[in-house]
């Protein structure tokens, strides 16, 4: 060992080999590297950091191995280099799973998660987080178990799954408030407000937001004020409170230049930008447009930038110039599709990684525990090498087994995520489309063809919401409850009707090729109550239902309380009618149409 000591301190740096030194320890070196790295001196900070892991392997100190490789994965993080991160936290991870020291396992894989997180690998950053939180609920760690569900809540909101993400920061707020931590329950309720606005419920978006900025002005938080001053702005808009909502984007953007948040600035610049959109006050539109282009050229954010496009396109179409709207529409479209691409692919190489790294983690855990094994039993060398041998063997058969199966499993996975980006190109380019004939209609003086034209785009929409909702469930079903839900909605919204809903829908999968010709129909027969039963009466209902009967029949209902339909009408004559009868027979299927108190349609037919 002291041999092994001497050629050591040969390459540490020269502070410690001067006369008069204290003996050279793990925790002096990493004190100093932590000196180092706050003068951005990132050189020798990492100097430091490989004198303290050659000192821990010397000292076959398993514990420090694994200190010294989580300092490295912290540093690398900070860094921006993610990859690198990324390999040292699984190192430490692994030397910690060695000892079985699961309050540290648990660090280590929100560490792992939120580098993953910061590369947009959001799936990959939620396998670390679900370990994390199931080994913190096994020991019963409070802390941990808040500060986790509310990093799984910001993932699933991420992914758009927002009421699942609700129920993580519930979880997150109950513990932080036993614990009066007043800073974390800001969070969470700012956390909380922007999943209640993402679901379009305002009214409770309002209450978390105000909830958090009360508690940072209280403990005097400022820095992270900007980003909820931000989201009360965009709030407050969509509630047309439209001087409210510029009083706070304003507040936003000083702080943000303030404390210098870049990206934040770009972000609120763009809210006042939709806020002057709003006001029809272009001038101002077209300069804040102008200032988060700019802003946003510093901090490279894609969102931001998919954003601005989307608002540069709204504005250009305000002001008349069509050709332009056009261009930024397209450019958006072409964002939105790279970003999806770029993400998958990054997604299914970084599974590959992953897969590949676990293995690896597996080997070497092998070997460590072999050769601890091996110094243990000297004096029972036969049978330690008998029993390494079959070790070995059943180790090599079962990677062997492994990589076989994950092969399949990668194949598999390539060709599922090849369909889901069809389905999204095609979604982005039925948007495209409804976005064209939107803005033809609005040139348009005829009404019977601005009406013909409308009608067109919500057939588009009809078809383009098949695709986005496949894009996040099975790729040859449809889960009806959620479909024809959000397709009622739509219409009703798209015709400004608020009839009193009541909409009953089984639990049930439809194959898409019957899922589309349904959607087609409920569109028309609600379209024709919107126009039709509604217009004229004090207080309109609808009745949607859709059940599953003996396995594979089905039946769709849909009723109003207008003045009725009339049966004298041939459906050859009318494009809607024709639509139906079409899509009926492309489902095989009988269906009717009864004067019961108002209009009321039903439809059969077996899968």
């Amino acid at each position: 060992m002291l041999p092994n000591l001497l050629v050591l301190l040969l390459f540490l740096p020269q502070t410690f080999v001067s006369a008069g030194a204290q003996p050279v320890s793990v925790d002096t070196l990493l004190t100093q590297a932590d000196q180092y790295f706050e003068q951005n001196d990132t050189t020798q900070g990492f100097q430091y950091l490989d004198s303290a892991l050659t000192l821990s392997q010397q000292q076959e100190d398993v514990t420090n191995q694994s200190r010294v490789h989580n300092y490295y994965g912290y540093y690398h993080h900070q860094s921006g280099n993610f990859d690198q991160s990324i390999s040292y936290y699984q190192k430490a991870l692994t030397l910690d799973r060695i000892q079985k020291d699961t309050a540290k396992i648990i660090s280590r894989l929100k560490n792992i998660g939120m580098s993953y997180k910061a590369k947009g690998l959001v799936t990959l950053a939620l396998i670390q987080y679900t370990e994390a939180l199931a080994l913190a609920e096994a020991i019963n760690r409070p802390a941990s178990i808040a500060s986790v569900s509310n990093s799984v809540g910001l993932l699933l909101s991420l992914m758009d799954q927002y009421n699942e993400a609700l129920n993580y920061y519930d979880r997150a707020l109950n513990i932080w408030t036993e614990r009066h931590d007043s800073l974390r329950i800001s969070y969470v309720y700012n956390n909380m407000g922007q999943a209640y606005y993402d679901l379009e419920q305002y009214d409770s978006a309002l209450v978390n937001l105000q909830k958090a900025r009360g508690l940072k002005e209280v403990i005097n938080e400022q820095k992270s004020l900007p980003a909820n001053l931000h989201n009360l702005g965009d709030t407050y808009l969509m509630l047309d409170s439209i001087t409210l909502a510029r009083q706070h984007l304003y507040q936003s953007l000083q702080l943000a230049r303030t404390y210098q948040q870049t990206h934040e600035a770009a972000g609120v610049n763009n809210s006042l930008a939709r806020l002057y959109l709003t006001m029809q006050n272009y001038d101002s539109a077209g300069y804040y447009l102008r200032a988060a282009r700019q802003l946003n050229a510093e901090v490279g954010s894609r969102t931001i930038r998919l954003m601005n496009l989307k608002l540069s396109a709204q504005y250009q179409e305000a002001v008349g110039q069509a050709a332009q709207a056009l261009a930024y529409y397209k450019q958006w479209a072409a964002l939105q599709d790279s970003i999806y691409h770029e993400e998958h692919l990054q997604v299914v190489e970084m599974q590959a990684a992953y897969n590949l790294e676990q293995e690896e983690q597996a080997r070497q855990q092998a070997e460590v525990e072999a050769q601890r094994a091996q110094a243990e039993s000297q004096r029972q060398k036969r049978l330690t090498a008998v029993a390494i041998g079959l070790v070995l063997l059943f180790l090599g058969l079962s990677y062997w087994l492994f990589r076989l199966s994950k092969a399949y499993r990668r194949a598999s996975k390539h060709n599922e995520s090849l369909v889901r980006e069809q389905h999204h190109r095609v979604k982005n380019n039925l948007n495209v489309i409804a976005s064209l004939l939107r803005m033809h209609a609005r040139r348009l003086e005829d009404e019977g063809a601005k009406q013909a034209m409308q009608e067109s785009q919500q057939r588009i929409q009809v078809m383009e919401l098949i695709h986005r909702q496949l894009y996040g469930q099975e790729l040859e079903r449809l889960a009806m409850p959620e479909y024809l839900t959000e397709l009622v909605q739509s219409i009703l919204a798209a015709y400004g009707s608020t009839p009193t809903l009541d909409i009953r829908v089984d639990s049930c999968l439809l194959p898409t090729d019957k899922a589309v010709p349904v959607g087609l129909i409920v569109n028309e027969v609600v379209s024709n109550a919107c126009k039709y039963a509604f217009p004229d009466h004090a207080q309109p209902t609808l009745t949607v239902w859709f059940t599953q009967t003996n396995g594979n029949n089905y039946q769709l209902g849909i009723a109003d309380n207008g003045p009725g339909f009339d049966t004298r009408l041939d459906h050859k004559k009318s494009f809607g009618l024709k639509l139906v009868h079409l899509q009926s027979e492309q489902l095989r299927g009988q269906y009717t149409y009864q004067n019961q108190g108002g209009t009321q349609f039903q439809l059969s037919f077996r899968v």
